[in-house]
């Protein structure tokens, strides 16, 4: 049995994922080419990239496929 704490936070988190990360990450996305568009937090400040951006938009796609299977059996 989750206690108020528990249950606040997981809403609230739920609410981050829904109204938030998802939806920006959708934003993101390139229907022409597939994928998503590069690093968010570097827009300016970039490092380099020596091949894993494949493995990095990867990684964002599994992300965001996972938390959207999470809120499918939430509901």
């Amino acid at each position: 049995m989750m206690n108020i704490e528990t249950m606040k936070m997981r809403e609230e988190i739920k609410n981050h994922l829904t109204e938030g990360i998802i939806p920006f990450w959708k934003g993101m996305r390139d229907d022409e080419f597939g994928g998503y568009y590069g690093y968010l937090d570097y827009v300016f400040h970039t490092p380099s990239d020596p091949g894993r951006s494949v493995e990095c938009v990867a990684q964002r796609c599994e992300l965001i496929h996972k938390n959207e299977e999470f809120l499918k059996q939430e509901k």
